[in-house]
């Protein structure tokens, strides 16, 4: 397989193991490492293209031979790709922490 970055360690979530054969997560995993970005839009296929020379993460999206929608997912320090449902996908968001209000000493 000839690729274009590294995947880093990959990473598979439960559902999509249960969702997608082998043969799915194989040709994903090929196609999204060689530059293949399936079926993103024309904008995210230009973003993977300025990120694979900006750091950035690069997202993947293909359909099964079942239709069944999955994304794949690379790190934007390429360590680390993830291969997922839409359903399993959960945002970051930071917990934001209060900070005690000063009050001056008397």
């Amino acid at each position: 397989m000839k690729t274009t970055f590294e995947l880093g360690e990959v990473f598979i979530t439960r559902s999509a193991v249960g969702a997608l054969s082998c043969q799915a997560i194989f040709s994903a995993l090929e196609r999204h490492a060689s530059g293949n970005w399936g079926d993103v839009c024309w904008d995210d296929w230009n973003r993977n293209g300025l990120a694979m020379s900006q750091g950035q993460r690069i997202i993947s999206v293909y359909h099964d031979l079942n239709g069944r929608l999955f994304w794949v997912v690379t790190s934007a320090n390429r360590r680390k790709t993830t291969l997922l449902l839409p359903e399993d996908y959960q945002p970051y968001h930071p917990q934001k922490t209060k900070t005690a209000k000063q009050t001056p000493n008397h």
